[in-house]
């Protein structure tokens, strides 16, 4: 093709198997894909963690959560009696749950009953 860079090649056939890519000349099998927050890395022919993608689903769980008891927030400041301590809490756990390490293994705060 005129102009195309002389560094890529055609690729032969299809390639419409997503478990695979081409690699020095031939298609190998990618290993089991650990999260949907992975991406494969061809040159390192490995999955490597998007932690992007990972804290951004840890994040918009959080908020998902903290907008579930806005009730309570809302109840407080309606009647004027102060939020209960358990709320406080959960509320306080669920703001500091970025601090975990590890985005593949939160351990999220159980809401009070």
């Amino acid at each position: 093709m005129p102009g195309a860079n002389a560094s890529y090649r055609r690729i032969p056939g299809p390639l419409g198997d997503p478990d695979a890519y081409y690699w020095r000349g031939g298609l190998v099998e990618k290993p089991p894909r650990p999260s949907h927050f992975h991406r494969f890395d061809p040159q390192e022919q490995a999955w490597k963690l998007d932690d992007n993608l990972a804290w951004s689903a840890v994040r918009g769980q959080r908020d998902a959560r903290l907008a579930a008891c806005d009730w309570v927030t809302l109840r407080a400041q309606e009647t004027g009696e102060p939020m209960p301590a358990p709320w406080l809490a959960y509320r306080q756990a669920l703001r500091d749950i970025t601090d975990q390490p590890d985005p593949l293994a939160i351990v999220w705060p159980t809401a009070p009953a």
